[in-house]
């Protein structure tokens, strides 16, 4: 297996980045048959958390068109030796801030997402011809890295975007 990794302690400070050719394949797969995946994630959203539910807050194609660049970012990392684009977990962090949305809310949905994503490389990787069972054992460890590094992002994002809301409502009523 080709990947490049990290481990704490070592390494520091050099960008970790997840590639193995075989993963590769499979991640392209798995970017084809996106719209479903994006479909069935919004779906468990919806059924999982009351949040999402209410649609006058989060729309269901803001949800969609979110989930979609989250997982769409993801299946494209896997096929790149480049270091992560996190910009779609901080998009995403800080769009549902301004919302109002609760972080416990978006952290849940995220792990339904990750998890239906880690469930369609499975899937696909049994399909395959070319990934043996323990390139996914092997590759497992840096998708759930870079799952990290996506909630990570979307965490800071989040809090940063609140904190200048919090700002900005203290000014507006220390001016009233």
């Amino acid at each position: 297996m080709n990947a490049m990794t990290t481990r704490p302690g070592r390494d520091q400070g050099r960008p970790r980045v997840v590639l193995a050719p075989e993963i590769a394949e499979i991640a392209g797969s798995v970017r084809t048959r996106l719209p479903d995946l994006v479909e069935r994630v919004v779906q468990r959203i919806l059924t999982e958390i009351e949040f999402y539910r209410d649609r006058k807050v989060v729309g269901v194609e803001d949800l969609r068109a979110s989930v979609g660049s989250n997982l769409a970012a993801m299946a494209g990392q896997l096929t790149t030796d480049q270091p992560p684009d996190l910009s779609a977990p901080r998009a995403t962090g800080r769009r549902r801030a301004e919302q109002g949305t609760p972080l416990a809310d978006i952290l849940h949905a995220y792990r339904i997402g990750f998890a239906e994503f880690w469930e369609a490389i499975v899937e696909e990787g049994r399909r395959s011809t070319r990934a043996p069972p323990q390139t996914l054992v092997d590759a497992a460890s840096g998708v759930w890295w870079l799952i990290g590094e996506y909630t990570q992002e979307l965490t800071v994002a989040y809090r940063e975007a609140a904190a200048e809301r919090l700002l900005a409502g203290a000014r507006e009523r220390s001016a009233l």
